[in-house]
């Protein structure tokens, strides 16, 4: 019975735990640079930014996990990984997308007459 116990209540290893709060973190900081943008533009309101800075604070804190004592290789490459994702989000925001036109290529015969 002791050994059904025990497979049954299998702990998680905390780094996994770590490294899944990292990538939730890293889109966090992506859709925090967006929402800069999106301020900035006029439009969301300043609410949306807040609520994506503090999800990335808590999840950037949440890989240090402060009990384990000082940062490790791991903190490091996340939050690198966090700086990326950050800037890649507020350079996709701020760039301006041309319009495609894709009527002739959706309809091919619409400029036939007949």
């Amino acid at each position: 019975m002791g050994l059904l116990w025990q497979t049954q209540n299998m702990p998680v290893p905390i780094d996994f735990m770590r490294g899944l709060i990292g990538v939730i973190g890293i889109g966090c900081a992506y859709m925090l640079a967006r929402s800069i943008v999106s301020l900035r533009k006029g439009q969301v309101r300043i609410s949306n930014l807040y609520s994506w800075l503090i999800r990335m604070t808590l999840c950037m804190a949440a890989v240090w996990y402060p009990a384990r004592g000082g940062v490790d290789s791991a903190d490091l490459a996340i939050w690198a990984l966090a700086a990326v994702a950050f800037a890649t989000g507020y350079w996709d925001a701020s760039r301006v997308r041309k319009h495609e036109d894709l009527t002739h290529e959706m309809f091919p015969d619409s400029d036939r007459d007949g």
